[in-house]
């Protein structure tokens, strides 16, 4: 899971099963590879197994080198072509402009995790509750909405 924050990358391993040996997924092991900023998918293709899932939010955050005329930032073609090394299962998702036009950007991780939970098998009413029991009532509703939407947007994809 790539994030970017103050211009760097966060990069966080999450581990489901019934028994965790380790809190890091070697490479080549990851079944679901989330991207916030389709660079990240890039640098973290290779952490893919051959049939996992990567979505990518359709979102670029130049890099210094590029910003400075040093590099090119690659394209959606090249991306996609860097992607299909690895599977075929990967999405580009507009969750950025999804949370824009639902009034806050700030909704764009429950819109992931909307698009997440389609690809878990964890029941629907479990990830309602968790929004509901961390979240101020105030941003329940947009975020219950955004949990919603990207499920859909998930559900209309035959990876």
């Amino acid at each position: 899971l790539g994030m970017a924050q103050r211009g760097g990358s966060v990069v966080s391993h999450v581990r489901i099963a019934d028994k965790v040996y380790s809190p890091l997924i070697r490479e080549g092991e990851v079944d679901l590879l989330l991207a916030f900023e389709k660079l990240e998918a890039i640098r973290w293709g290779g952490f893919l197994k051959p049939d996992g899932y990567a979505l990518i939010n359709n979102f670029t955050i130049p890099p210094q080198s590029v910003k400075l005329g040093i590099n090119k930032y690659p394209s959606d073609e090249e991306i996609k072509e860097s992607l299909k090394q690895r599977t075929d299962k990967f999405i580009f998702i507009d969750g950025s402009q999804k949370a824009i036009e639902m009034g806050d950007i700030r909704i764009l991780n429950v819109f992931i995790l909307g698009c997440i939970s389609s690809l878990l098998n964890f029941d629907l009413d479990i990830w309602k509750d968790c929004i509901i029991k961390r979240l101020p009532k105030k941003i329940q509703q947009i975020n219950l909405q955004a949990l919603d939407m990207g499920r859909e947007v998930i559900s209309n994809v035959a990876f």
